[in-house]
């Protein structure tokens, strides 16, 4: 559980929940009094895999899946995913 990072609820929480073919976000407020499923506008982690690991430290947040990584930050959102290196290379050698 997280400190919700949507900009358009009030507090609260964010809950990741890896499941075998892809992940989900909840909200939480913060009586715990009932669990939303997340607008998908406001999303910033990789839904379409199963979460293997999530840290956070300070004002960052690491979210590791079965197909990439994504790092947030202050206003930032870093991702990688393994094939986009392989695209990138195949664009680099026309």
């Amino acid at each position: 559980m997280l400190p919700s990072r949507d900009s358009s609820q009030e507090g609260g929480f964010n809950l990741l929940l890896s499941m075998p073919d892809c992940t989900a976000l909840l909200y939480l407020p913060e009586d715990l009094s009932e669990a939303q499923e997340t607008n998908s506008d406001a999303l910033v982690f990789d839904l379409s895999a199963p979460t293997l690991a999530m840290a956070s430290s300070g004002n960052f947040l690491t979210q590791v899946t079965k197909a990439s990584i994504v790092l947030l930050g202050p206003g930032k959102r870093y991702g990688f995913h393994p094939l986009a290196r392989h695209h990138l290379a195949e664009y680099m050698a026309r």
